[in-house]
């Protein structure tokens, strides 16, 4: 199977829009990378996580070989720093006051596309608008009351 990359390097290489082209690509992988990665923690978390290695080891999830499952475990999930870092984001999580339903995009990224299509923007309507659920309602009570 060919890949998009190989179809866009044969096509762009060269060109002035390659760099960009490039980078394009590098940041649709790294974001599938991050999605894989943490689809297979929550897989972990939910057959004990760090609770029940073992247990967690003994369910692969379908889309793993048994080998490849306890090596994602032991080099990824088990690792010193990668624990750490998970520790340190959850509390930094916990602290938010204000959750989103603007999923990646940023408040600014938001306020800046809703400029671009309506020409005009408020902030009491895009920050309305990034923190109530898609079929209506707030994200939280505090965001609520706020």
């Amino acid at each position: 199977m060919i890949s998009l990359g190989y179809i866009a390097r044969c096509i762009w290489l060269g060109t002035h829009d390659w760099d960009g082209i490039r980078a394009g690509i590098n940041e649709d992988c790294a974001r599938r990378y991050q999605d894989r990665k943490n689809e297979l923690k929550r897989y972990f978390d939910a057959y004990g996580g760090y609770n029940d290695v073992e247990n967690a080891k003994n369910h692969p999830p379908d889309t793993q070989i048994q080998e490849a499952w306890e090596k994602i475990i032991d080099e990824l999930f088990l690792n010193v720093d990668f624990r750490k870092r998970y520790v340190k984001n959850a509390s930094n999580r916990s602290k938010q006051l204000y959750a989103t339903a603007g999923g990646s995009s940023s408040y600014a990224q938001m306020r800046h596309d809703d400029m671009r299509e309506t020409e005009i923007s408020s902030m009491l309507k895009d920050w309305k608008m990034m923190h109530t659920k898609k079929g209506g309602g707030w994200v939280n009570e505090t965001t609520k009351d706020d």
